[in-house]
């Protein structure tokens, strides 16, 4: 069988939530859901059908337990906290998207000198807040739970002004060993996963600037 064939028989014609592309592969298998990958803005999503129901998610995100006292997390914070405040000047408007039920990351930002708002499907949905402009935006750990990322980005890169930054915290594919053992698939409201080739694709896409400069922080910049 040669490899056109072999990719046909195996295609899954499943619009990709990024590019809407229906060219997806079967990518892995495991006992609790599917993986495809897209062939053309190369995202890693699971189909709708294994999705969990939004009030499974919800409970899932109220088991966290993050605190602004925990030093543990305020140091995992710094890694979107610090590149806000080298690349933004302090009086700045930002947005904390996916804040969570513990918005820690607005909290801190508030406390060295920025203005806030936040956003969160579950525990601060005020969609007014969508409305507006912004200097930044950050999206820690929240990527990966998009189940449309392709309308959630277009809302979010409205939302910047001119020259503004989207600073994104997640877990990206490219150093996995072997995707069977990645914890970050465990978690089943995990449903899009992300390279550094998705995420230039993004930017091309929506003709923004890229940089990396954390294993998993990625700044998008409004030219």
């Amino acid at each position: 069988m040669n490899l056109k064939v072999y990719l046909n028989e195996f295609m899954k014609y499943h619009d990709c939530p990024l590019c809407s592309s229906r060219q997806s592969i079967d990518y892995f298998n495991d006992k609790t859901r599917s993986y495809l990958k897209c062939q053309e803005c190369f995202l890693l999503f699971v189909p709708p059908s294994f999705h969990v129901s939004e009030l499974d998610e919800m409970k899932r995100y109220q088991l966290h337990q993050n605190s602004i006292d925990d030093h543990g997390y305020r140091e995992f914070i710094g890694r979107i906290l610090d590149p806000i405040a080298l690349r933004v000047k302090k009086g700045g408007c930002g947005l904390d998207f996916g804040s969570g039920p513990n918005p820690v990351l607005a909290t801190l930002l508030k406390e060295i000198g920025y203005e806030m708002n936040i956003y969160d499907l579950y525990f601060a949905s005020q969609d007014t807040v969508l409305q507006q402009q912004y200097d930044f935006i950050s999206a820690t750990e929240v990527f990966e739970h998009l189940r449309n990322p392709k309308q959630q980005l277009n809302s979010l890169f409205k939302c910047l002004k001119k020259g503004g930054f989207l600073f994104v915290m997640t877990a990206l594919t490219d150093k996995i060993v072997l995707f069977s053992d990645w914890h970050y698939i465990t978690d089943l409201t995990h449903v899009c996963f992300y390279s550094r080739k998705t995420f230039e694709w993004i930017a091309r896409k929506w003709n923004f600037e890229i940089s990396f400069i954390d294993k998993n922080v990625a700044v998008f910049h409004k030219k």
